[in-house]
């Protein structure tokens, strides 16, 4: 290997000739995005349904304000607009800078829109704007407001009168100068107040604003006073005096508000009474009487949608526990749940409906249904079929936690999720060329750990029943058991060289057999390693790697105080610890990372190991460990992956970060979530699974890969030589990465036989009988002799590793590669002359 390294440095003297042909490479890395979110990636607070183009050809659509920043496959600053008619999603005029909290599409074509922005599509607006569908148009100086504590914003509610003014309520006191104690009316020029407005003890709050038929405005929200008379939570202003709407009002904040085709009043809060009756959390005013309606519901609602076939919608606050639903319809009799799915929706704030009766829900939520696909934050409710559907068809319902690639290029991922863009796969999915698929059934529980074996078949651990306990692999078509599986759960998967299976994790047996947390299958059964891991220190094994020496390292959390070792070796024999590791509370090491220089990278949460400052990442040298670099880390350590180049990746809560010469950095291109999952792929990419939805200003929804644009490429050029004991295969991995080592190994060497690797910066295709007259038919040199070193072939193969210097300017440089052996017999005289197939290496930088 030595002799291998300094004669490859002699390639450097053919640098000057190669750079007078070939002009330097500009290298950069890319992201490739992957799936679309099924909805938006945050709360969602008001709905409203907006005709751009008002009575022209256009159909309406549904739009969305809140505290997001995608929708769909579009990055959307607090604002989006869902086409029904393309399932499409779009920006509206550039967004606003800061969360809306009130939407009202105009029979005009314009769009009203409230929050505590700034800004609407870079033009200076104050809490309040009109949009044309082309041009934003600021209110005058539109609103101020306190800050407030409730979750809704404050501004929450607006709607157009019948002389074309506009009434909007919420947390403000003032409407430009004019002091207008939340509720104000636009004429059009310019803010008036509504007489004095609302009044109470935390200040004047309006939640929600109707007109009625006879064209009183009805406001509610959180006051006692309206016009300076008593007024709880609910009052009445016919234009020029407020009045309470009752003599008792709710006992409660009144949350929204709905007015019928019969001109009743419809009234939903957290109250519990009004006008002296039981009404839990929803009333009817009939202008003389209240009634609860249908019965009041079980708890607090948020919005309310009244259609004019006379059907009322509601939406409420579920709390994960068997009833209430969340969006219930009011069918004139009773109230009855919009499917069974809605259940696991826990909170609504916003309703729309279109003009054929779809209603479309927002809020808080990432599901619809407990088998149904996903709906980030918003769905789609019809009626007429009794379904509920995302708006979009998403990615990964729920979380990655495990992710592998195979050398074919295909990919592996593993998590709790249930579906993904729109197709169940249960907990387990795999990427090829023709798209993503699932593996059979899937599993009944969470995928923690993924391996794809060498003949393609995936190896899935974590904490399922089914297909088999805990680990089960895949062979294309059907699952198949590990003997009788693993109590407990698996976490962690590896390889030994001989193909035996590891795995490890927090169990007490595997196939019947004693084994803590750590267990080998021998390809038949079960057996631990040595006395298995187990106590405070290593109470969960999360993760597995091997050093140089063929030692195996374990990692995980402890159940001990702040100073455990969550770290041991495994020599063969016996465990041994790797160093104490202290924290503020009980450390755990989640990540570890095995460099081409042999040293050991751990990730977690840790401030220091062997008594060393490390914070979060150290790096083990092979006798003493060190911090792993100047700079900070990511925070919350989950994934650590060392690059062909040597270089480092880290996950964390804050991102990705790349260590490089020493010091920490972030990864230029904004993720806007956490990194828990990392993995290289032979392809050429690293592929990052976490928490986040966009990546440098693109949807990306739990998943994305970092490329380069000038990769490391490996092409077989064929030949027909066949030497004496059968063709002669070469193959290079990871590939030839500068900075990195390329692993080269050749199969079909005889025994006694000779062998030479040949690089070089041409391809002559000189037959090898003009070489030498041993040379078999069909045999090629395929690659230009620049430089030649021997090898050593041992029971009918040669490896060598060949280090690439880390010069960038060398990216994109062809080079040949190829094995050439000389057969002789067992006194040493030389009987062939065989080629292998070349390889065409294209040198590339990460």
């Amino acid at each position: 290997m030595n002799c291998c390294r300094s004669r490859w440095w002699s390639l450097l003297l053919l640098i000057p000739w190669w750079c007078s042909a070939v002009a330097t490479a500009q290298c950069q890395n890319a992201w490739l995005h992957s799936f679309d979110v099924p909805g938006v990636n945050g709360l969602v607070e008001a709905a409203t349904t907006w005709d751009p183009d008002g009575p022209g050809p256009l159909g309406a659509r549904v739009v969305y304000g809140g505290n997001f920043t995608v929708a769909g496959t579009v990055v959307a600053s607090y604002l989006a607009a869902f086409d029904p008619a393309t399932a499409s999603w779009s920006t509206v005029g550039g967004g606003v800078n800061a969360p809306v909290t009130m939407l009202l599409g105009l029979p005009n074509g314009q769009l009203l829109v409230g929050g505590d922005f700034s800004q609407a599509g870079g033009v200076p607006a104050q809490r309040v704007a009109l949009f044309d569908g082309t041009n934003w148009q600021p209110l005058g100086p539109g609103l101020s407001a306190p800050a407030q504590p409730f979750l809704q914003g404050l501004m929450s509610e607006a709607v157009l009168l019948q002389n074309g003014d506009l009434v909007v309520c919420g947390a403000f006191t003032h409407a430009a100068a004019v002091q207008v104690n939340g509720v104000a009316r636009w004429d059009g020029t310019q803010w008036q107040p509504l007489g004095t407005g609302l009044n109470g003890p935390l200040g004047p709050r309006g939640s929600a604003v109707v007109q009625l038929p006879n064209g009183d405005v009805i406001v509610g929200g959180r006051f006692s006073s309206a016009g300076g008379g008593p007024a709880a939570n609910l009052a009445r202003w016919n234009g020029s005096n407020w009045s309470a709407v009752s003599s008792s009002g709710p006992n409660n904040v009144v949350e929204s508000l709905a007015v019928t085709a019969n001109g009743r009043l419809i009234v939903g809060g957290s109250f519990q009474f009004v006008g002296g009756i039981l009404a839990p959390y929803v009333a009817a005013w009939d202008g003389t009487n209240w009634s609860a309606l249908g019965g009041g519901l079980a708890s607090t609602v948020h919005a309310l949608a009244a259609l004019p076939s006379g059907d009322v919608y509601a939406g409420t606050l579920h709390n994960n526990l068997p009833g209430p639903f969340t969006l219930q319809r009011f069918d004139g009799n009773s109230w009855l749940p919009c499917g069974s799915g809605a259940a696991v929706l826990r909170r609504v704030f916003a309703i729309t409906a279109t003009a054929n009766g779809d209603i479309y829900c927002g809020g808080m939520f990432d599901g619809y249904g407990p088998y149904g696909p996903d709906a980030a934050n918003v769905a789609r409710w019809r009626q007429s079929s009794g379904t509920w559907s995302a708006l979009g068809l998403g990615g990964p319902d729920a979380a990655i936690q495990a992710i592998a690639t195979a050398a074919d290029g295909s990919l592996v991922i593993g998590g709790s999720f249930s579906a993904l863009a729109g197709t169940p796969t249960q907990r387990v999915a795999r990427r090829d060329h023709t798209g993503w698929h699932p593996l059979g059934a899937g599993c009944n529980g969470g995928v923690l750990a993924t391996l794809v074996l060498d003949n393609g078949d995936v190896v899935v651990g974590g904490a399922f029943s089914s297909p088999a306990p805990a680990i089960a692999r895949f062979d294309g078509t059907i699952w198949h058991p590990f003997g009788t599986g693993i109590v407990g759960t698996v976490r962690a998967l590896t390889r030994r060289a001989n193909g035996n299976l590891i795995a490890a994790g927090q169990f007490t047996s595997a196939g019947g057999v004693p084994a803590v947390n750590i267990a080998e299958w021998n390809g038949t059964t079960w057996q631990p390693l040595g006395t298995g891991l187990q106590g405070p220190d290593l109470a969960v094994v999360q993760a597995l790697a091997w050093l140089p020496n063929g030692d195996l390292v374990a990692a995980g959390s402890s159940s001990g105080p702040s100073i455990a070792h969550p770290l041991s070796r495994w020599n063969g024999f016996s465990w041994t610890s790797m160093g104490a590791v202290s924290a503020n509370f009980p450390p755990s090491i989640v990540a570890l990372a095995a460099l081409e220089n042999g040293d050991l990278l751990i990730g977690g949460s840790f401030s220091t190991i062997g008594g060393v400052s490390s914070p979060r990442v150290a790096r083990w040298n092979g006798s003493s460990w060190a911090s792993a670099g100047a700079g900070s880390p990511p925070i919350g350590v989950r994934a650590l992956l060392s690059l062909p180049n040597d270089d480092v990746l880290a996950g964390g809560s804050n991102g990705l970060f790349r260590l490089r010469d020493g010091l920490w950095t972030t990864v230029p291109g904004s993720i806007n979530g956490g990194v828990e999952v990392l993995a290289w792929s032979p392809a050429g990419t690293a592929v990052i699974a976490g928490t986040f939805t966009s990546v440098a200003g693109a949807v990306s929804n739990r998943l994305v890969e970092l490329t380069t644009t000038c990769p490391a490429t490996t092409t077989s050029i064929p030949t027909t030589c066949i030497g004496p004991a059968g063709p002669m295969q070469l193959t290079a991995t990871p590939g030839p990465w500068l900075g990195g080592t390329m692993v080269s190994r050749c199969t079909g060497f005889t025994t006694n036989s000779l062998g030479v690797a040949v690089f070089g910066l041409g391809n002559p295709s000189l037959p090898l009988s003009l070489v030498h007259p041993l040379a078999l038919p069909g045999c090629e040199l395929v690659a230009s002799a620049d430089i030649v070193f021997n090898l050593s072939p041992a029971s009918g193969s040669a490896t060598i590793s060949v280090p690439f210097p880390a010069l960038a300017f060398l990216a994109g440089l062809p080079l040949y590669h190829q094995h050439v052996q000389l057969s002789t017999d067992a006194l040493g005289t030389a009987t062939s002359m065989s080629s292998s197939n070349g390889l065409l290496l294209i040198l590339g930088v990460f």
